[in-house]
């Protein structure tokens, strides 16, 4: 009670009156939820990519690219998966991927397409910054690509919110492990993020270090 008379006559000493409204907290409330609202609105269309589709459908008209000017093979296989119709008999399948970084002339990806069979060894060749770290990035859903579709098991990236991604791995090539932790704390550390149950991981790395 001393607190607020005191703060009353601080106020009133400067010109303003400090009026005491019950309704006061049921404002901040509602203020409180509709930030709430907004910004779970925005952290939607960002993780779901929906702001860059509408940029990416304006910028499509000034996108030149010709298929006529791809290798034989490049042209061959895009048109193969263009014409595909069932695409859950690939693991992967990337169609006409385009990676554009703001301040770039270039792009780091144009318009790549490919596919990956089940038990296949695909090796991905290119000079330092022709994208490669960007397309793993894209594959497993840590950035965006600005157009194009991926297809995990003929299901679109799209559907990643809801765990498609759980189905691939990525290994970078550089601060992929920590000096300080020893295997067995590397099992255990990859094994929970992917929902093995203690018990059942406890086991498996026992077994694994008998080998």
């Amino acid at each position: 009670c001393y607190l607020i008379e005191n703060d009353k006559s601080i106020l009133s000493k400067i010109g303003l009156n400090k009026e005491i409204n019950k309704n006061d907290f049921l404002k901040h409330i509602l203020i409180s939820l509709i930030q709430i609202i907004l910004l779970f609105i925005i952290i939607l269309l960002i993780d779901t990519n929906l702001l860059n589709n509408n940029i990416n459908i304006i910028n499509e008209e000034n996108d030149y690219f010709n298929e006529e000017e791809l290798d034989d093979d490049v042209l061959e296989e895009r048109k193969k998966l263009k014409n595909e119709k069932d695409l859950s008999l690939y693991p992967i399948v990337l169609f006409d991927i385009i990676k554009k970084y703001r301040n770039k002339e270039f792009p780091a990806i144009n318009h790549l397409s490919f596919s990956i069979k089940q038990g296949e060894c695909f090796a991905l060749i290119g000079y330092n910054g022709a994208g490669k770290t960007s397309l793993f990035k894209i594959i497993v859903g840590e950035e965006k690509p600005t157009n194009g579709s991926i297809y995990i098991y003929g299901e679109k990236s799209n559907k990643f919110l809801f765990g498609i991604n759980q189905q691939i791995g990525y290994c970078p090539q550089y601060d992929c492990i920590q000096d300080k932790l020893t295997v067995e704390d590397y099992f255990y550390l990859f094994g929970r993020l992917r929902g093995i149950y203690y018990y059942h991981l406890k086991q498996t790395i026992k077994i694994i270090s008998n080998l």
